[in-house]
């Protein structure tokens, strides 16, 4: 696992597009994909942005969508359709976690109800469940 850079962009779009239509429902790239991109490009220039690649494809991938001292949010969190339940995302979130404990005291995030394998994934790496909200689409 290591921060994104310009070179993963055009397979970080894809994947970070295919995570919000499996989450959200909706595909960004057919509803505004010049946006989708540069929004994938500000995360990678502000450092927020990591990737697991191999063979030029993500294997998996996170985002923050949140940094301070003493927190930091994860999001956009993925692990290739193929490639799940192999223990990937155990990995790349653990990884990520011992990077962003260097730099802050809580890691954050949120998951949809009903998605049991992440949450479970979550509890099994000592992730506490802290509060409930929901996300509305106009």
């Amino acid at each position: 696992l290591r921060r994104s850079t310009l070179a993963d962009l055009d397979a970080l779009v894809v994947a970070a597009a295919a995570m919000h239509q499996e989450e959200m429902g909706v595909d960004p790239l057919s509803v505004d994909p010049t946006w989708w991109r540069a929004r994938m490009v500000g995360l990678i220039r502000k450092r927020w942005s990591w990737v697991w690649m191999e063979r030029g494809e993500v294997v998996f991938k996170a985002e923050l969508s949140a940094l301070t001292t003493d927190v930091v949010q994860l999001q956009g969190v993925y692990t290739a359709s193929n490639r799940r339940r192999r223990g990937i995302a155990t990995f790349g979130i653990a990884a990520l976690c011992r990077e962003l404990f260097r730099h802050t005291h809580i890691v954050s995030l949120y998951a949809n109800q009903g998605n049991d394998p992440a949450l479970g994934l979550y509890q099994q790496l000592g992730f506490t469940s802290f509060g409930e909200y929901a996300t509305v689409i106009y």
